[in-house]
């Protein structure tokens, strides 16, 4: 749970199956911010109700942070943590043991967020429904022997690879059993426009969609750009609710140039770029390096906030200065997400009066708050796991 507990609220029990009134829930998580959550569109797709907030999320990346734990402190702030990269073999496997020290890592260092791997490519799997199914049956046995929460999808090659129906087919059939499962699940994707038609193809299938808004000068996107490529994905079919906004922690050259060709937030401060309102950074090895500056990054996650969008994620936690440093790149993020408030959205079958709604929701008897952290266990339909503020 971020900040205080809501005077109004401190009297509400959470049970492990739990019917509420709409009407309650949305006095408690909602009560000064009614303008925002009337102005997101009802959640179709679900079979229960979910709280959808603004999801803090980001990418685990333990190789990068060697022997060095001082700075996972971070992960605890987070809501989704995503381990980063587990290669599926062409017989539809992830090597990861009986126990993984990086995954035993991030689960002790955010004990109240929700657990994801990260996969790399399907591309070995396609048209193989054996492997596919292969797979699905390690990670929905990993939920009970590792605590797995989801499965994050980051398949990247498609594009003038393979055919979007052979894209989708394959997620789809992943996603659809690990979803049946209690397991969340998201892709994601390069946020150029060739990537598209591949979001659209799986959006009814996943829970969340990862879009990368970083890469070279990417990493430096005006907000023209952002606005008009959000426009793409939610234009295509792609849920603002679904969506997840990536930003970079880090400086990029643009092309290839040569082979130095990063600057980590926390070598771009040491350098001494101007991190707040500059977004480029010329190193003596006379390479320019791109980036989004502080400024240009609150633009980014107020306008994602005030659309409705799902949240934000950066690429990546180790590229930080230490979190107590107060120009740290994810305290800021996080600084930036907390006022976000959650939002009460129904299905169809009890949609009420618009997205507050008035009708009985059922919660199912997988239902667990774990510090402020909502759980919804479900069969083949999309719920979300996130905070309350109460």
């Amino acid at each position: 749970m971020r900040g205080g507990r809501s005077r109004s609220c401190a009297g509400m029990r959470w049970a492990r199956s739990l019917t509420v009134t709409a009407v309650m829930l949305a006095a408690c998580l909602v009560a000064a911010h009614r303008a925002r959550a009337a102005s997101l569109d009802a959640n179709t797709t679900t079979a229960y109700s979910a709280i959808v907030n603004f999801d803090r999320a980001d990418y685990f990346y333990p190789w990068r942070f060697g022997s060095d734990t001082s700075r996972l402190d971070r992960l605890g702030r987070l809501e989704t943590g995503m381990l980063f990269l587990f290669d599926v073999s062409s017989s539809g496997s992830i090597s990861f043991g009986t126990s993984n020290a990086s995954w035993d890592t991030m689960q002790t260092a955010m004990p109240a967020g929700r657990h994801v791997i990260s996969l790399g490519s399907l591309g070995g799997i396609v048209g193989n429904n054996t492997a596919i199914d292969s797979l699905a049956a390690q990670l929905v046995a990993m939920k009970t022997a590792q605590g797995l929460d989801g499965v994050d999808i980051d398949w990247e090659d498609m594009p003038g690879v393979l055919p979007v129906s052979q894209y989708a087919a394959t997620v789809g059939r992943l996603a659809g059993t690990l979803r049946a499962n209690g397991l969340v699940v998201s892709t994601s994707h390069a946020q150029g426009s060739q990537y598209v038609p591949y979001a659209a193809a799986v959006a009814s299938a996943v829970d969340h969609v990862n879009l990368q808004f970083y890469f070279a000068s990417n990493n430096a996107m005006d907000m023209g750009a952002f606005k008009a490529r959000l426009s793409d994905y939610v234009d295509s079919g792609v849920r603002p609710a679904q969506i997840r906004v990536g930003l970079p922690s880090y400086g990029m050259v643009s092309g290839s140039p040569t082979s130095d060709k990063w600057r980590s937030w926390s070598q771009l401060l040491a350098k001494g770029a101007n991190v707040t309102s500059g977004t480029t950074f010329t190193d003596s090895n006379g390479e320019t390096y791109y980036y989004s500056g502080t400024d240009l990054l609150a633009r980014k996650i107020a306008y994602a906030k005030a659309n409705g969008f799902g949240g934000v994620f950066t690429w990546e936690l180790s590229q930080d200065v230490d979190y107590s440093d107060p120009r740290s790149f994810n305290r800021l993020v996080d600084s930036l997400t907390l006022d976000a408030p959650p939002v009460l959205l129904f299905d169809d079958t009890n949609a009420g009066s618009g997205p507050l709604g008035t009708g009985a929701v059922t919660l199912g008897s997988g239902t667990v708050l774990n510090n402020g952290v909502i759980r919804f266990a479900r069969s083949g339909t999309l719920a979300v796991s996130n905070r309350i503020d109460g």
